[in-house]
């Protein structure tokens, strides 16, 4: 099974992998990276440079849109499950925020009808978090780039 967490959520999970551009350099992250999760600088740059400048939503929907096509597209989603199964999948974000593990999470769902579970530790407990319901909509909206 694949989780999602964030750097700060999953500090405390075992079993990580970074999906973040930056391997989570910027917390300090020391552990295994899956590059061809990570988001590309060119449409990433965008998306971050139009934050207030444009809607949230639309800037959201441009990202989602943009990660489908250069990320999930061309990838193989039971290679992927295969080589991250046991993983928690980690980057910035916290579970309320837009982040792309959380479109991550919606396309190995979608294409292999598994769930993959946001969560954290807590004291001695594994907690499931609730994701954004807005990012399943727009994963859907374009969900008909995945199909070659």
């Amino acid at each position: 099974m694949i989780y999602t967490s964030s750097y700060k959520e999953g500090s405390k999970l075992s079993n990580t992998i970074a999906i973040s551009a930056d391997k989570g350099k910027r917390v300090n992250y020391i552990g295994p990276y899956y590059k061809d999760l990570a988001p590309k600088k060119v449409y990433w740059n965008v998306w971050h440079n139009n934050i207030g400048k444009v809607k949230e939503i639309d800037n959201n929907r441009y990202y989602v849109q943009e990660y489908i096509k250069n990320n999930l597209k061309d990838l193989n989603p039971e290679k992927v499950y295969n080589d991250l199964d046991t993983y928690t999948l980690l980057c910035f974000e916290l579970y309320k925020e837009f982040c792309h593990r959380h479109i991550v999470a919606l396309w190995l769902e979608d294409m292999l009808g598994i769930k993959v579970y946001e969560i954290m530790k807590f004291e001695n407990s594994i907690i499931h978090l609730e994701r954004p319901d807005y990012i399943k909509e727009l994963y859907d909206s374009f969900k008909y780039l995945l199909k070659k």
